[in-house]
């Protein structure tokens, strides 16, 4: 027997060749979104950190010093560049630790500082 067409691609070939490319351009920006959210939401969370821990070490100075703490707000909002920024504190809970509770733009953490 002999084949009558061995050149081209038949149409069925060609719809299920253009479904397989499909399906994976589709997985391939899936994929690519994805990973854009991780980021985004990586570089926020490190920025978040940073200004908590920069705002923890000047509230720790403040401290040693015997400084008020609400002298210091001004400095903490323009180094980090928050808009909102709240120190409650210090309270004591046991006899040689003390607690801030601070809020960097609606986002709260506790630092609690030990005396010797």
């Amino acid at each position: 027997m002999k084949k009558i067409n061995n050149n081209g691609m038949t149409l069925v070939e060609l719809i299920v060749s253009f479904m397989l490319v499909s399906v994976a351009m589709l997985y391939f920006f899936q994929t690519l979104r994805t990973v854009q959210k991780i980021y985004t939401k990586s570089v926020e969370q490190t920025k978040q950190f940073v200004n908590f821990n920069y705002a923890f070490r000047i509230i720790e100075e403040a401290d040693k010093n015997r400084i008020s703490v609400n002298s210091v707000k001004d400095k903490i909002k323009s180094a980090t560049g928050v808009e909102r920024i709240s120190i409650t504190g210090p309270s004591s809970e046991r006899t040689n630790t003390v607690s801030y509770d601070i809020e960097l733009d609606g986002v709260t953490k506790v630092l609690y500082l030990y005396h010797e």
